[in-house]
């Protein structure tokens, strides 16, 4: 099947059955039967495992685990890991898995580095390290930063090292990173999974059978599972996914050129204008831009935190991928030790009328002053 029937018919189809659509399964039991393996809610469900087979088709993976958020999904990679485990990630980075590693420091003896990740990659440096994992995001969250994919996982793979990739902001709609060489593929389902901003959760997908050993291990023993109510809302959600970040994206590539036509915004950073080596290596491993942007203003950071509340349509709000947009001072969402500008503002678009949203940002810099 190709990738948008698969989203629709890729988790049920009712062969014997008269229901349409999958029924819930909200046991939190089961009984003992010979040969079954049904036991208890945390170690399997109907509509997990519904929806872990999807996912796995998805990422083109062999295995795939559904968990009960973005962070928990981030965490089980990580609790894989042994104690005392080094790890490599960017410096730029989603804020919510760099608090993540601070806390590993102290639960798992891991030493952390962050380093320099983008085209420019240093090996050698990476290679004194010779961490256990290197942590990718390609486009970086807020920043936009490319990692070469395929590039860092052949080299880390000589040199005995596993690669992860956060890849919520591609989705599989654009990019496949287990088959660029990564290890391990995340996403906070939460984002464009779910794509209406009502269900929490995360995925781990992987092909090598005892990688995925372990993360089945960290899924069955810390809990972190995902309730079947939200395993069916999933299912029921990845079936528009396709159409949605399409025209998302659509959207997102018209607002960020005309972002940069602005007077008032000295940058844009978006997959669709990039230049040089960093567009052929996206390109290489993506299919498209996606739907998520950051620009910059030119404004300090009250004025920028006044910009951002001053919109109507589009919703001042954290998180990303639903159909409605929304934005964000981001320096203010990750606190007082954020790398990020506080003059940048990053951007989930969603399927609102582009001319509406042109408005909308036009009248919101016209209010504090931008024009």
């Amino acid at each position: 099947m190709n990738f948008r029937t698969l989203t629709i018919h890729g988790a049920y189809h009712p062969d014997f059955q008269p229901d349409a659509v999958p029924p819930m399964h909200l046991s939190t039991t089961f009984e003992h039967r010979d040969g079954s393996d049904w036991l208890y809610l945390r170690a399997a469900n109907p509509n997990r495992l519904m929806l872990e087979k999807l996912l796995a088709k998805l990422e083109n993976a062999n295995h795939g685990f559904a968990f009960s958020s973005g962070v928990a999904a981030v965490n089980a990679v990580f609790q894989s890991l042994p104690v005392g485990c080094k790890i490599v990630a960017g410096k730029d980075l989603y804020n919510g898995t760099r608090m993540l590693l601070e806390q590993l420091k102290i639960w798992k003896n891991a030493e952390i580095y962050y380093e320099d990740l983008s085209l420019n990659w240093n090996r050698n440096r990476i290679g004194e390290i010779h961490p256990d994992l290197i942590w990718l995001e390609t486009p970086s969250n807020p920043g936009f930063v490319v990692s070469d994919i395929q590039e860092i996982s052949t080299w880390a793979h000589q040199n005995g090292i596993l690669v992860a990739v956060d890849s919520t902001w591609m989705t599989p709609v654009f990019m496949n990173p287990l088959q660029l060489g990564a290890d391990f593929v995340v996403h906070s389902a939460t984002k464009y999974f779910g794509g209406h901003s009502d269900i929490l959760g995360g995925a781990v997908l992987v092909n090598d059978g005892k990688l995925a050993e372990k993360i089945k291990q960290v899924q069955l023993n810390q809990g972190a599972v995902l309730a079947p109510f939200d395993s069916w809302l999933l299912v029921r959600s990845i079936k528009t996914m396709d159409v949605r970040v399409r025209i998302q994206t659509e959207n997102a590539q018209k607002l960020a050129v005309w972002l940069n036509e602005q007077t008032w915004v000295h940058h844009v950073a978006y997959p669709g204008l990039y230049k040089a080596d960093e567009k052929l290596v996206f390109e290489k491993q993506s299919s498209g831009t996606g739907a998520m942007i950051s620009f910059r203003i030119k404004a300090d950071e009250q004025l920028a935190k006044r910009f951002a509340a001053s919109v109507s349509i589009i919703i001042n709000a954290t998180s990303l991928g639903g159909v409605e947009s929304t934005w964000e001072h981001r320096f203010s969402s990750e606190g007082p030790l954020s790398p990020t500008p506080k003059d940048l503002i990053r951007f989930s678009v969603g399927l609102e009328d582009v001319e509406d949203l042109q408005n909308d940002i036009l009248e919101a810099a016209e209010k504090v002053g931008l024009v």
